[in-house]
């Protein structure tokens, strides 16, 4: 491999991993605005602010801002479902298996509130407006991803 296409695929690859980290970013500081305030309150603006970049810049990550709280549930979504496979694959009795299930969604929620207080609010059933099909994007046990598809 010659030095110049060397050189180009390192740069390619610090500008992905750039990219990637303001992708992370973004998503945590939506994550913060959508679990304080809700979807329908939450402002593009205000989660570019606490991201600190442009209202425009988040566009080159997410379309708009239902793609962003997608984004939001399916990335804490993915890690809420990978260490409930790793408990439910264990070799232990039912019971143990439940109470270490409880401990991990505690500790799970304790450790990203904003995401607890998300799910809460976007799963409630308090009228057409304030509800958000969660359950269409969040994975379900034993799934292999994440259904990304807007519910009717």
């Amino acid at each position: 491999m010659g030095e110049p296409t060397r050189m180009a695929g390192q740069r390619e690859r610090r500008r992905k991993g750039r990219k990637e980290l303001s992708r992370q970013d973004i998503l945590d500081a939506a994550e913060h605005v959508f679990g304080l305030k809700g979807y329908h309150e939450a402002s593009l603006q205000e989660i570019a602010e606490r991201a600190e970049f442009s209202t425009s810049a988040l566009y080159r990550f997410f379309n708009n801002k239902e793609a962003l709280f997608i984004g939001v549930l399916a990335r804490r979504g993915d890690d809420l479902m990978q260490g409930m496979r790793e408990l439910f694959a264990l070799n232990c009795p039912p019971r143990q298996k439940l109470h270490q299930f409880v401990d991990y969604a505690i500790s799970f929620y304790h450790q990203h509130p904003n995401y607890g207080r998300l799910f809460l609010r976007s799963s409630s059933t308090d009228g057409a407006r304030s509800r958000t099909n969660v359950l269409s994007v969040v994975p379900v046990a034993g799934g292999s991803g994440v259904n990304v598809e807007k519910a009717d």
